[in-house]
């Protein structure tokens, strides 16, 4: 009878939690490694990672040694997460885990943020549960899962209850909700791995706060407690990144990958910066092709989805929810709703990026271009915003989601047309191997972890292949 009730009463959450892990296993492949892209593999080596984690502002094994550039120790809750797991589960399955685990946590912590904000709205958890729908069936869910890299899926699971978290301490500023805050901010650094993904996000989040309690007539006090506790949580990776950006910015200049390839990557970064694929978060990765080894050439990385993207009643629908998230916009200003102001500094700053060759924001993304230490950090600027970006369209949706229920009584046309254009605009995704792209499931062979075992038990250690095919 317990169980029952607490179904019943948990019905909406458990629903988004059932239907994130059915899109999971449409998207697992037995026997495979999930590899080949930007990947992080401690699992294969738990004591050596650990020790690069602790010991990680300057990395040995990289060329002759070098300060790193990457906040390399951000990654440790999630390597602690994986050996854990890797008590009970394969170590083919455990990158597989932690990226289905953050697909799933996502939209569920935006389900309890929508609900908190709106606690008081009769429709709250209706609001919610499509707000839920909205955080997984976007562009932006799509391309980052597709080829997935660990502080990507991290920020997009973790941001919604970093919010949640923060909102519920200003209101009840209890130790427990302090602590649990500082636990869900450690859980989250793997998101810095690049630090470059986590400055804006905590630029938005610290003016947020304080732009939130200013209208909600709260104590600035406790926004400012949770300012200096997101820094301090994060400076056992931070310190070294400041170490680095002064001494050895530099160098990712002068880096011969850079400087043959990052006016590419730009230049692909930029040709998805017109207004139109802006509103729907469209981003690099569909224009990307990756190499088939099968059919020996290069090829989409997304033919499904170039495909789909082509029919008229797709962009439509992706124009209508950016529509309806403007017009959420303006009716949360015009009704001075604290949280419609409070997600301004993620909305405004990652449009004008995004928008990059609109006018006038291409005049200002030029001008940030000439800044020499910006240059590297904004050839890949979807990546950087895209999630807080789709964030910020998503509270907005749920103020537009607010205004029609309070204009239509009919609450389940509502619901019924909302998941409706929902399923069509991202249709592919209910199709097997359409989250996460089928060219980065290889099944790794045993003679590859024979010979790795072979060379470790060498007194003269591993062996280097010379020359390298790559000159940097």
């Amino acid at each position: 009878m317990k169980l029952i009730k607490y179904i019943k009463k948990h019905i909406l959450p458990l629903s988004i939690v059932l239907f994130s892990l059915f899109i999971c296993t449409l998207n697992y492949t037995p026997d495979t490694y999930l590899t080949g892209w930007d990947t992080l593999h401690p699992e294969l080596n738990f004591p050596l990672n650990f020790k690069r984690l602790i010991f990680g502002l300057w990395r040995s094994e990289q060329g002759l040694g070098a300060v790193a550039g990457h906040s390399h120790m951000a990654d440790l809750p999630r390597v602690l997460i994986l050996w854990l797991l890797n008590i009970f589960l394969p170590t083919n399955f455990l990158r597989y885990a932690y990226i289905f685990f953050c697909f799933i946590l996502g939209p569920l912590g935006i389900f309890y943020l929508v609900k908190f904000i709106f606690n008081k709205n009769k429709h709250s958890q209706t609001i919610a549960l499509l707000s839920s729908l909205f955080y997984i069936f976007n562009l932006a869910t799509i391309q980052h899962f597709t080829v997935p890299f660990e502080m990507f899926p991290t920020q997009y699971a973790f941001l919604p209850w970093i919010i949640l978290l923060a909102l519920s301490s200003i209101h009840h500023p209890t130790k427990k909700n302090l602590l649990v805050f500082s636990l869900i901010t450690f859980f989250s650094t793997p998101q810095s791995y690049a630090a470059h993904l986590w400055y804006p996000f905590f630029l938005a989040l610290s003016v947020s706060l304080l732009i939130y309690t200013y209208f909600s007539k709260t104590k600035p006090k406790i926004a400012l407690t949770l300012i200096g506790l997101t820094l301090a949580i994060n400076s056992y990776w931070l310190l070294p990144n400041l170490y680095f950006i002064k001494t050895s910015s530099h160098i990712p200049q002068n880096f011969k990958g850079n400087q043959l390839h990052s006016q590419e990557f730009l230049l692909r970064n930029r040709q998805t910066g017109n207004l139109s694929d802006t509103s729907i978060n469209k981003g690099f990765y569909l224009n990307w092709e990756i190499y088939d080894f099968a059919q020996t050439r290069a090829t989409s990385l997304m033919p499904t989805w170039n495909s789909h993207l082509q029919k008229l009643d797709t962009k439509i629908i992706g124009l209508t929810l950016f529509t309806a998230s403007l017009i959420g916009l303006i009716y949360g200003l015009k009704n001075k709703h604290p949280f419609a102001f409070a997600t301004l500094p993620f909305f405004i700053p990652s449009f004008i990026l995004l928008a990059n060759t609109t006018p006038p924001f291409n005049f200002l993304f030029n001008l940030l271009l000439k800044i020499s230490f910006l240059k590297e950090t904004l050839r890949f600027i979807y990546t950087k915003v895209s999630i807080i970006y789709q964030y910020s369209l998503v509270i907005y949706f749920t103020l537009f989601l607010k205004l029609i229920t309070s204009k239509l009584k009919n609450l389940k046309f509502v619901t019924i047309t909302t998941v409706c254009l929902l399923l069509i605009y991202s249709f592919p995704i209910l199709s097997p191997h359409q989250l996460i792209s089928d060219k980065i499931k290889v099944n790794i062979p045993q003679k590859y972890f024979d010979t790795w075992t072979f060379f470790k038990n060498q007194p003269q250690g591993t062996i280097l292949t010379l020359p390298l095919h790559n000159p940097t």
